[in-house]
């Protein structure tokens, strides 16, 4: 089954109190194996139904609503426990298994509160008010979409919630676990099952209380089966009215002055809603004249207006419920004097150089504010991306302070759902051309502040988000009308402070106020990028009266990037970096720390933000410490941390046991081993040229598809345990398109003559070392981090040790070989 979004409403639910008297309990844990009084039993032709005194909780007795055995059916009946009375809220509790059973199981166990329940029925359960459904069986057919494993609700016979699990959520194995449905007076629903939260206070649609309610257990087994067993069942009732509930309370605002401030609040069906403001000073809260409806917009907000409180009183059958009260915060966000402004009027020139259009990004003689000029990001069709740059006008200096104000109009097509987003983004290393996938997305490693229109599927949009290097520092949701300009253009700022803390505000509404960024430094050589998309849904995404300042980072000198400390093959270059705060005004003095050493001494000639180490000694170079000292020209200095270079002592086997140089055409052992074996496997050939210094070399493969080969060499220790070797060899990799596969190296035992497969993760059952240069998540070796590969992976008796994603030019050599 497959439910529209819109017919679900999951959102925190405030309930105005016991208002109901307590009434009906019952309990039941089979132990005396008679059906319990006040409850009837029902069997299925196939059996199913049964009260047995073992296989319960602790081995106890319990009711088996179906065993493992196909075409069962089964339940259990409670009577009224009311006399007749309006039940307005239901506590359910009890214990269930489900496992044991084919896998896949089937078919699944329902929980009903309903009037007229009587016989058996299957997992969909029955009746006409209440159903909680734990639905292990998909009974939808390719190519449609799976509607189980789930945990579904019903109401009135139609299903108003439905959740997919995974099986394992709901099989229980051998074991029982706890399972609780509390449907409280006001319409919300909370289901628990082993621990998790499956709904957590879930607006039932139409809610009313239930007159003589029944409750009952109960499910089937078809062609497939599961035991299906509860033990230790537990209800409790109140009867009376529905209560009025509040379903999402109002939220505090912060808005500029001059602006008006809004207020909203969502509420149970058919109640009534009264907005109430309390002034700064006054003694209690009145009622605001006409203030009626979900949404409460204040008068034009001043200064005097900060501070003020309000608050919903929501009314449903003669009760009251207040929701909390909510402060208005009334502020200013002041524009500095502009340094950059841009109008997009001019008829030549509305997008003077040296910024830039991208992507479907255009300047539009009308539309804008006044109907001026305007930057159309992206027109109200599907599938558009377009940007706006503004290349770095600091000559590379560190900018640690910015303000942009703008102009922006987010208007879907009337009735229609926005989508995406807009991106304002500010970093050095913004796309060097075209538009910018995932434009209401982060941009680059610098700072990006979006307004995302289109929730992806897991409730992260409508919302205002800030990002930071890439990562999402704050998520501020709001409905989807805040974000919707409705044909107009609107008020936006963004402003970043020295201090590295962050404020926006859209419509006059501060939506981020003071906001730190982790680890701020000052961005050097940044670009300002505006950008936009749309996909299958769409709006219109427009500019007007862009203006800009910045500020150059004042402070002293910082380190805004540390030296990493790593592991150097011996006889191989290492390299370490620092990066500045405020890289235009810095120099660099590189020190060093001898192995075991207290001091640091300068490095003759390593002035620069990089320091390289030619070729790394063992053990003179191990453990050796490295540090930047940097100045700045205003005479602050700063030392970087130290970062430890670690000198790995992998060098070629001297005497080797096993030498083969494939210089005679031939797999011939050069070593000191005797009577050494090796076998050529697949298509892997030797040639006498085409090696290193043109000498003779082993293909594994050659640069053709469908290939697959190897070199095996055989025990050479006369069956001695090893515990520990070295193997050196040269590889050269090279593909003229995309490459792939890759290649290995195993040592161990069960390594097969003529091995296929995947021979890039290597062969047998010991050691493997794979070097994988083809992703098959999606083909493409240069989306890293996404994807499984390229990489260097290292398994041990078919376990993963270690899997390091690495740039695809580690493992590709061109025309040379690598060690």
């Amino acid at each position: 089954m497959k439910i529209p979004r819109k017919s679900l409403l999951l959102a925190g639910l405030l309930s105005a109190g016991a208002q109901g008297v307590r009434a009906g309990t019952f309990e039941a844990n089979f132990n005396d194996g008679q059906v319990p009084a006040g409850t009837n039993i029902y069997s299925g032709a196939g059996g199913g139904g049964v009260i047995e005194l073992t296989g319960g909780v602790d081995n106890s007795g319990c009711f088996k609503i179906t065993k493992a055995v196909n075409g069962q059916t089964g339940s259990i009946v409670v009577d009224d426990l009311d006399e007749g009375a309006d039940v307005n809220s239901v506590l359910a509790t009890w214990k269930m298994r489900m496992g044991g059973g084919t896998n896949p199981p089937a078919d699944g166990v329902a929980f009903c509160v309903a009037t007229g329940l009587g016989g058996t029925f299957g997992p969909e359960g029955a009746g006409d008010g209440l159903r909680v459904v734990f639905d292990t069986y998909n009974n939808a057919v390719d190519p449609d979409p799976a509607e189980a494993p789930a945990v579904d609700i019903y109401w009135q016979g139609s299903v108003v919630g439905h959740l997919m699990v995974p099986i394992g959520t709901l099989r229980t194995g051998d074991a029982f676990v706890d399972v609780s449905v509390k449907l409280d007076s006001d319409g919300s629903l909370d289901v628990t099952y082993n621990g998790q939260a499956l709904y957590s206070n879930f607006f039932i649609p139409g809610y009313f209380p239930i007159t003589g309610a029944q409750y009952a257990w109960g499910g089937a087994t078809g062609g497939l089966n599961e035991n299906q067993w509860i033990d230790n069942v537990a209800l409790a009732t109140t009867t009376g009215v529905v209560n009025p509930g509040i379903v999402r309370t109002p939220r505090a605002m912060t808005v500029l002055e001059g602006y008006a401030g809004w207020f909203s609040v969502a509420v149970s069906e058919n109640s009534t809603i009264q907005w109430q403001k309390k002034a700064p000073g006054a003694a209690s809260f009145s009622n605001v004249d006409g203030a009626t409806a979900d949404v409460l917009t204040t008068p034009v907000a001043t200064a005097a207006d900060s501070g003020t409180l309000y608050r919903a009183v929501v009314s449903l059958n003669g009760i009251d419920l207040n929701s909390d009260p909510v402060a208005l915060t009334v502020t200013t966000l002041p524009p500095p004097t502009a340094q950059l402004s841009y109008n997009f009027n001019s008829a030549g020139d509305p997008v003077p150089a040296p910024t830039e259009l991208r992507g479907d990004a255009v300047a539009e003689p009308t539309g804008g504010v006044g109907d001026s000029g305007q930057l159309v990001l992206t027109p109200a069709e599907g599938g558009k991306s377009g940007a706006w740059v503004i290349p770095d006008t600091r000559s590379g200096a560190a900018v640690d302070s910015l303000f942009v104000h703008f102009q922006i109009n987010m208007t879907p097509p009337e009735g229609a759902a926005p989508a995406d987003g807009f991106g304002l983004h500010f970093a050095s290393d913004l796309p060097a051309d075209g538009a910018y996938p995932g434009a209401e997305e982060a941009v680059g490693t610098g700072l990006s502040v979006t307004f995302d229109t289109y929730d992806n599927g897991g409730g992260e949009a409508p919302a205002v988000d800030v990002f930071w290097h890439g990562a999402k520092v704050t998520t501020v949701s709001y409905p989807a009308t805040f974000l919707n300009t409705q044909g107009g253009f609107v008020d936006a700022r963004v402003r970043l402070e020295p201090d590295g803390t962050v404020d926006v505000s859209f419509n006059g509404v501060v939506a981020v106020s003071n906001l730190a960024l982790p680890s701020f430094t000052p961005v050097s050589g940044g670009a300002l990028g505006f950008s936009a998309r749309t996909g299958g849904a769409l709006e219109l995404h427009a500019i007007d009266n862009v203006d800009v300042t910045t500020a150059l980072y004042a402070g002293p000198v910082g380190v805004a990037q540390q030296p990493v400390s790593h592991p150097v093959v011996q006889g191989y270059p290492a390299t370490f970096s620092v990066v500045s705060k405020d890289p235009q005004r810095t120099s660099y003095q590189w020190q060093r720390r001898e192995p075991g050493g207290a001091t640091f001494t300068n490095i003759p000639g390593a002035t620069d933000s990089t320091y390289t180490l030619p070729a790394a000694s063992y053990p003179a170079d191990n453990q050796a410490a490295f540090r930047a000292v940097l100045t700045s020209t205003n005479a602050s200095t700063a030392n970087s941390e130290p970062a430890v270079l670690t000198v790995v002592n992998l060098v070629r086997p001297s005497p080797a046991q096993v030498i083969y140089t494939f210089d005679t055409g031939a797999v011939v052992n050069t070593g000191t081993a005797a009577n050494v074996t090796a076998e050529i496997s697949g298509q892997s050939t030797v040639t006498t040229d085409g090696g290193v210094d043109n000498s003779g070399v082993f293909h594994i493969t050659d640069d053709a598809g469908g290939q697959a080969g190897g070199l095996i060499i055989q025990d050479f220790n006369a069956g001695k345990s090893v515990g520990s070797f070295k193997a050196a060899f040269s590889v050269r990799s090279a593909a003229a398109g995309t490459p792939a596969d890759g290649w290995s190296f195993s040592w161990g035992t069960g390594i097969a003559t003529g091995f296929a497969g995947d021979l890039e993760q290597g062969v047998g059952n010991d050691l493997r070392v794979s070097f994988d240069i083809y992703d098959n998540t999606d083909g493409n070796p240069t989306n890293l981090p996404d994807g499984e590969a390229p990489a260097i992976d290292i398994f041990w008796r078919g376990e993963t040790l270690a899997h390091v994603i690495v740039p695809l030019a580690l493992l590709q050599t061109g025309e040379s070989f690598e060690e």
